[in-house]
């Protein structure tokens, strides 16, 4: 548990305290049917809705969406929970699958609490930030997410890998017909590297559906393929680290 007194530094709580009470709801129209209902007083009329969006309603029928442009959330889906300052209505903080923001305005505008909180479990890194491409890394609980150059915001994407680096190998091992120690692809999917046990490399430019063999495999073969970089922004330009086995 981690509390923030100023707004700006996280630190480990001596406790964790009770999370502030809500009270079920059932509102007369759903703007979101898979959402969650609940007022945060037991006599307030006022309710809220926790899904994809934040919404807000004062009588349960018409509902105010607080996070969204364009139809998309601005501070990503999976909302949880939901507090309001008891000092002043238009103060909220949200709690989602990609971490705590906060509102001073009824959530017209939105700030990441987020700097500096350890709740980001990096798997591994797709591409670095390079001549104005995002950096992007694929997380153990949220996905792929993309952290465009000069923000502190990471925001989702669609999940690059729709499968477990395990189940990846496996296809990749049968199209190239070797065992693929490691592969690596490029931020947009469609080149693709793959790595063999013996140190034979194979490219894909067609998102890993076909594969040629490289020549370069020559003067290392008998090393492991360990880890390939891609170049984000020159996606044909790639480095291989092989074992020293």
């Amino acid at each position: 548990t981690f509390q923030r007194l100023d707004f700006e530094n996280w630190e480990p709580a001596a406790g964790a305290p009770d999370p502030p009470a809500t009270f079920p709801r059932q509102p007369a129209r759903k703007p979101e049917p898979a959402a969650q209902y609940v007022a945060i007083s037991a006599n307030s009329q006022e309710m809220w809705g926790l899904g994809h969006q934040l919404y807000r309603s004062d009588d349960g029928k018409s509902w105010e969406t607080l996070t969204s442009y364009k139809s998309d959330s601005v501070i990503g889906g999976g909302i949880q929970s939901v507090a309001v300052s008891p000092g002043d209505p238009g103060q909220l903080v949200v709690a989602n699958e990609n971490g705590v923001w906060r509102s001073m305005d009824g959530g017209l505008t939105w700030a990441s609490l987020n700097l500096r909180l350890p709740n980001l479990p990096v798997q591994r890194i797709m591409a670095t930030p390079s001549g104005g491409h995002p950096a992007r890394i694929l997380t153990q609980n949220l996905g792929t997410l993309e952290l465009a150059p000069g923000s502190s915001l990471w925001r989702s994407l669609p999940a690059i890998l729709p499968q477990s680096d395990a189940e990846r190998k496996h296809e990749y091992s049968g199209r190239v017909h070797a065992e693929v120690s490691d592969f690596a692809q490029s931020s947009d999917g469609r080149t693709v590297y793959a790595g063999s046990m013996d140190g034979r490399i194979w490219q894909s430019v067609d998102g890993g559906a076909t594969f040629n063999e490289t020549a370069a495999y020559a003067a290392v073969s008998g090393h492991r393929v360990e880890r390939f970089y891609v170049d984000p922004a020159y996606p044909r330009v790639a480095l291989a680290a092989l074992s020293g086995e």
